[in-house]
């Protein structure tokens, strides 16, 4: 079958309709293809050949695109993405919250390629790389474009180690000073390590752990340090945190300040102000927005981040800030104690709990942010939050370029009280 691409899913997949609704990998829009239906119950298709290709598509900076799966949108023109990237945001929040606002043009990512600061990479049969598209076979990666240049050192010498076969999988964590901690995931345990360390210490590798995890059930399942020739930092703006090897940080160093500076800009801090920073995680915002006001209630519900987030208080010299341990719809009772009169929240993918979200309209502060990391999810928020809020802005960061993906990329808006 021939038709033009005229649309793209969610997940960044092509849609024609000229025979029907149908998802295929790979498209852009504005592309004539022949494709076959690989799956009509989902819907989906395979292009055999692009006939014409689309004004927006773009030669590939990376040899591996075709195959691999991570950058669905790497051959589309980047000021072309940073639209699809609004406009999806508009989009959700016209049909899921019902909110007719316009959404304003996405913030540039000025450094598109090598600018994540930890990569997942899967090891399977001596290979070391990311799963092929549809599949959960490894396709094997020598250089990740959207990785730092540092990181492909480490790859190559686990390639060449005798031991790899006792490995599933290896993530990188690397820092503002390009000082690297690898976490290597094993079931049985490791097979020569000593060999292997010897030769990652010739890099700029700090710390080596390994992951035990014999149900394959989650990450850090049984963590043990192979090697720590001293603590790994990140640093964001003028603040420095602790990172460990299950650390939550955005993966986008050179982005994130923009993200956070829009989100505290949108409150209009004044000294005498004081704010509740609901899913906290490490107190990467809560430290930003201490030294300009009063005081900060920062809640998180990870036992393991609250405790990182008081060092990092004490690390960056910051005594007004008062952490909580709990999931915020748990805490309802005891923050509505609480005065505050701004509010920020920086909720997971699944948003914020309707109890969380009454909770803050109890609290009735001036102005309130939301950062957001799924489109579907804020708008189902603020459908909640428009009971007594306006939308005053709405300002997507590209904080993964070349992904579909919005998590954590798009910086959905702060909200003043309507007092009309």
């Amino acid at each position: 079958m021939i038709a033009e691409i005229v649309d793209l899913s969610h997940d960044g997949m092509g849609i024609v309709k000229e025979n029907g609704v149908y998802f295929l990998d790979g498209g852009l829009i504005g592309d004539k293809v022949e494709y076959v239906v690989t799956n009509e119950k989902k819907k989906q298709g395979k292009i055999l050949k692009i006939i014409e290709k689309s004004k927006y598509r773009i030669e590939s900076p990376c040899p591996y695109s075709s195959e691999c799966g991570g950058c669905p949108l790497i051959e589309m023109d980047y000021k072309r993405e940073l639209e699809w990237k609004r406009s999806k945001v508009e989009n959700a929040i016209r049909r899921i919250g019902k909110i007719n606002k316009e959404v304003e043009p996405t913030v540039e990512n000025k450094k598109p390629l090598r600018y994540r600061n930890i990569v997942q990479l899967k090891v399977q049969d001596e290979k070391i790389g990311y799963f092929k598209k549809g599949t959960h076979e490894v396709l094997d990666i020598d250089d990740c474009k959207i990785a730092p240049e540092e990181i492909k050192n480490v790859v190559k010498i686990l390639k060449n180690w005798n031991g790899l076969s006792s490995i599933e999988q290896v993530i990188i964590r690397i820092n503002y000073q390009g000082e690297m901690m690898v976490i290597l995931g094993t079931k049985a345990g490791l097979k020569k390590e000593n060999n292997l360390l010897e030769k990652l210490l010739d890099l700029k590798v700090i710390s080596v752990y390994e992951d035990i995890n014999k149900t394959r059930n989650h990450y850090g399942y049984e963590l043990r340090e192979i090697y720590k020739a001293k603590q790994m930092y990140e640093k964001i703006g003028d603040h420095k945190f602790i990172v460990e090897p299950g650390t939550f940080l955005q993966v986008n160093p050179y982005q994130v300040e923009n993200l956070y500076n829009l989100a505290v800009e949108g409150l209009e801090l004044k000294k005498e102000d004081k704010v509740m920073d609901l899913y906290s995680g490490i107190g990467t915002i809560s430290l930003k927005m201490a030294e300009q006001v009063e005081s900060v209630v920062a809640v998180e519900s990870f036992e393991g981040s609250v405790e990182i987030a008081r060092k990092n208080a004490e690390l960056n010299e910051i005594e007004n800030v008062e952490f909580a341990q709990g999931k915020v719809e748990d805490l309802t009772e005891e923050l509505e104690k609480y005065t505050v009169n701004k509010v920020l929240l920086d909720p997971p993918r699944a948003g914020a709990k309707e109890e969380a979200l009454r909770t803050i309209i109890k609290l009735n502060p001036e102005r309130i942010s939301y950062v957001s990391c799924n489109p579907s999810t804020l708008a189902r928020d603020l459908k909640i939050l428009g009971e007594k809020y306006k939308i005053e802005k709405i300002i997507p960061v590209d904080m993964f370029s070349h992904s579909s993906h919005v998590e954590a990329a798009i910086l959905m808006t702060y909200c003043g009280l309507d007092k009309e």
